[in-house]
């Protein structure tokens, strides 16, 4: 790893990693199967006592997941989404959390749950009684920024993916020492069968959301953001939000949070290893794939927010995106808003900063983005 950014020490983290929650604990037997074998069984010693405890909870998950087809099946089958999905996309760290959480004020709209998210295969016969054995289970807040978490919280539909068993990057965080794929970002590199079962495990998942809440779903993942023509493939009327941050403060964050993702939910000790390498290439893996979509996108179905913009003036932001999505009356949704901008008053990003080395290197290899979009320092 370059000397210029050391792996810092998290010792808030440290004390909840090696016996804390894992991501993982909500995968089914045959998804837990295959990521152990396709990383060879590479545990490192001190998380080997979580191998018996995540196989137990993969068991009783496939369990839970046969019942809910024999109860909901064929509910399941007949129920139809009420809408094609809104995306919020972006990179991580430019502020997709915080646009997730203004839309989901709106009552016309909902969102997959930290709950559904984790345990996605049988949140329709569990969530009632796991969420209370779990409550405890979860932090107050993401160590990451101070978020706060919760069960019934709005979530990454990418954990879901990754718990149903189909390529995700996410599933790096397991195995974060060791050769990762590509081809689960734009899923360009899949197989044919790979590719039907990653639509038909997203298109299930959002189904029997949907059975839960009829309403039209919100869906925040940067994933996504490298998938567009299979998304719009797969929803022809989707619609996309696109925001964007200063990339300076991107990969500063961005380095953060991933080391703090890989030591609570790896298992085996994270070395960081060729991360900043990993940051530069996906940042612009992600760019051209949105610019490789452009041309299927247009004014009615794609918008674009800077978060600066975002944080500043929210109110006005909301309604220009509104306006130019035709989400419907924002008049309506502008009280719960304010209220929850009222609630989140206190809350500061980092205020750290990228050393002038690191400025000029992000500079260097992210020039064409960052004057794209008037980030230039």
């Amino acid at each position: 790893m370059s000397a210029a950014i050391q792996p810092v020490e998290f010792p808030h983290v440290a004390a909840t990693h090696q016996y804390g929650f894992k991501v993982w604990f909500g995968m089914d037997y045959p998804a837990w199967q295959r990521l152990l074998t396709h990383n060879r069984f590479d545990v490192s010693p001190r998380y080997l006592h979580l191998l018996p405890l995540i196989t137990l909870s993969s068991l009783r998950n496939s369990f839970l997941q046969q019942l809910e087809k024999a109860i909901f099946g064929r509910r399941i089958e007949r129920t139809e989404l009420v809408a094609q999905p809104l995306f919020v996309i972006g990179h991580w760290r430019s502020g997709t959390t915080l646009l997730h959480e203004l839309l989901n004020t709106d009552d016309q709209l909902t969102s997959p749950s930290t709950y559904q998210c984790f345990f996605p295969g049988h949140f329709l016969v569990s969530t009632r009684y796991s969420v209370h054995l779990l409550r405890f289970a979860l932090p107050a807040q993401r160590f990451s920024d101070s978020v706060p978490l919760g069960w019934h919280q709005p979530m990454e539909d990418e954990f879901a993916l990754c718990n149903l068993g189909v390529p995700s990057p996410y599933l790096v965080s397991a195995f974060p020492n060791r050769p990762q794929s590509s081809a689960s970002f734009s899923l360009a590199g899949l197989s044919a069968p790979d590719l039907a079962r990653w639509k038909e495990a997203l298109t299930g998942f959002l189904t029997r959301i949907t059975l839960q809440d009829p309403r039209r779903i919100v869906l925040k993942s940067p994933t996504h953001t490298y998938r567009l023509r299979v998304l719009l493939d797969m929803f022809p009327e989707a619609q996309f939000i696109h925001i964007v941050r200063d990339p300076f403060e991107v990969f500063r964050s961005t380095l953060h949070s991933t080391k703090v993702a890989y030591l609570l939910h790896a298992l085996q000790v994270p070395n960081f290893r060729g991360l900043e390498e990993s940051v530069f290439q996906n940042f612009l893996l992600l760019h051209q794939q949105l610019d490789a979509a452009r041309s299927l996108l247009t004014p009615a179905n794609f918008h674009e927010v800077r978060y600066e913009d975002l944080v500043n003036h929210p109110i006005e932001e909301m309604r220009r995106l509104y306006a130019r999505l035709g989400l419907g009356d924002f008049d309506a949704t502008q009280p719960r808003l304010e209220e929850l901008l009222r609630a989140r008053a206190g809350y500061r990003s980092s205020s750290e900063s990228l050393s002038k080395v690191w400025q000029a290197r992000v500079a260097e290899r992210w020039g064409n983005i960052i004057e794209r979009y008037g980030y230039n320092r």
